[in-house]
């Protein structure tokens, strides 16, 4: 579990041999999911790389599964988290399709709800840790087609 920091997800990109980035966690969220899927012994469906400092809890395999099968508020945390995990990738699946200008807004937008911050002026700011090049990433956006779309938004500025 993120305790502070935060930390950058990925997956394997099939039409490449690379991971892509696909979510930005906070503190409260959980990494290593995989040991919930059941009869799979493959580790490491996804990578995390910390883009700040950051904390972690790690949980004793054994004794975090015992704990699903008692506790159920524990199940809930859990099962919400798997499904907001499930929404992001969705959204970053759904964004794939449509026009970039159209994408790097809808990414915009979703970064500035769950990480985002009120300016004194009320506009949305992001950590620095996310930057323009992790932006670009997360829209899977070439570097010439990300400052296409970055430029024909309007009111973007600091990143």
């Amino acid at each position: 579990m993120i305790e502070s920091g935060l930390v950058s997800e990925s997956m394997l990109d099939p039409r490449s041999i690379e991971a892509k980035p696909y979510a930005i966690l906070g503190p409260g969220e959980l990494i290593g999911l995989e040991i919930l899927v059941p009869g799979d012994n493959e580790l490491h469906r996804t990578s995390c790389r910390a883009l700040v400092d950051t904390e972690l809890s790690f949980l004793e395999c054994d004794r975090f599964l015992s704990a699903l099968e008692t506790d159920d508020q524990l199940r809930r945390f859990v099962l919400g988290s798997i499904s907001q995990r499930l929404f992001t990738l969705a959204a970053s699946v759904r964004r794939s399709s449509v026009p970039p200008d159209e994408r790097l807004c809808a990414l915009l937008l979703d970064l500035a709800v769950t990480h985002g911050r009120a300016s004194e002026r009320g506009d949305a700011v992001l950590p620095p840790p996310i930057n323009r090049r992790l932006i670009g990433e997360l829209a899977s956006l070439s570097a010439s087609r990300f400052r296409r779309a970055w430029e024909a938004l309007p009111s973007l500025e600091g990143c």
